[in-house]
């Protein structure tokens, strides 16, 4: 994926959000960043990363599945669930 410096400077910051948090919310209410989540999401299947990337992508029940396998379990990982088109209030309405 070709990055210029504000997507390096998002993804260091994504990698360095977990300080003993289990999940941490992206809201992105204009859609602004979806290639670049989707971009990073298939850079993090072709290697490890030390963090789960959950995008929402217009299905509740699919990301709320996703959350509860990445949150399950004896080894739990840390996890960035990404929604777009959503701010505070629509994400409390939603089933998330």
């Amino acid at each position: 994926m070709m990055m210029g410096p504000v997507s390096r400077h998002l993804k260091k910051k994504l990698a360095g959000l977990f300080g003993g948090e289990m999940v941490h919310v992206w809201l992105d209410p204009a859609g602004d960043y979806v290639e670049f989540v989707e971009a990073l999401c298939r850079e993090h299947e072709a290697q490890a990363a030390h963090y789960r990337l959950i995008p929402y992508r217009w299905s509740y029940l699919e990301a709320m599945l996703a959350l509860e396998e990445r949150l399950s379990g004896i080894d739990p990982q840390p996890t960035v669930l990404y929604v777009p088109k959503h701010d505070e209030e629509r994400l409390e309405a939603s089933p998330l």
